[in-house]
């Protein structure tokens, strides 16, 4: 497509794979905690086996922005690889 990442256009995924750390542009992803995930949905059903007419069940968990280089200026992207102790930045965000 010719399209240079992120000089030209900044690219996030989902999911939070974490081999798209190690690609030659780092992906920028949102990160839900599966774990969380797993508990929570575990949770609801020991409730929900517990009582079968109870109230419907609802929860919102928050996802974190996992900051990389495909969504990075060139500049800040220059600046990071000069200080080798910064790899990741991580931004908590909610619905």
């Amino acid at each position: 497509m010719g399209v240079r990442v992120p000089a030209e256009m900044a690219l996030v995924g989902c999911d939070g794979i974490q081999d798209t750390e190690y690609l030659e542009c780092p992906l920028t992803t949102i990160f839900q905690s599966v774990t969380k995930m797993c508990a929570t949905a575990w949770q609801f059903l020991e409730r929900r086996l517990l009582e079968p007419k109870g109230k419907r069940q609802e929860a919102v968990l928050k996802p974190r922005l996992v900051i990389r280089e495909s969504s990075r200026r060139p500049k800040e992207i220059n600046e990071i690889k000069k200080d080798k102790r910064i790899k990741e930045t991580s931004l908590t965000i909610s619905q």
